[in-house]
């Protein structure tokens, strides 16, 4: 039996929703704010990775922290810019070599 990737959308909104405690429309209002980008289906049904519920868990966790939507942006957006820029770091790095 293969193991999906980390980056492997195999989990549906419904599952997402009770693995998390949320609602299946808390979720898509997530989607609908830009937070998050399922991967959908020809049938247009959304499917989750492992990342996905990683960063779905983290939005969870600071709404319920009560940060807002722009603030956990914000957070997010500077977790994800300093991820590329360490990425991108380490890429001219290995082309150094």
């Amino acid at each position: 039996m293969r193991i999906p990737g980390p980056d492997e959308p195999v989990y549906t909104i419904g599952v997402v929703a009770r693995l998390l405690g949320c609602s299946t429309q808390t979720l898509r209002m997530w989607e609908r704010e830009s937070l998050i980008r399922p991967y959908r289906t020809d049938t247009n049904n959304r499917l989750y990775s492992d990342s996905d519920f990683r960063r779905l868990a983290e939005i969870h966790q600071l709404t319920r922290k009560g940060v807002n939507l722009a603030g956990i942006r914000t957070i997010l957006g500077t977790v994800d810019d300093t991820k590329e820029v360490l990425e991108s770091s380490r890429d001219e790095m290995k082309d150094r070599k």
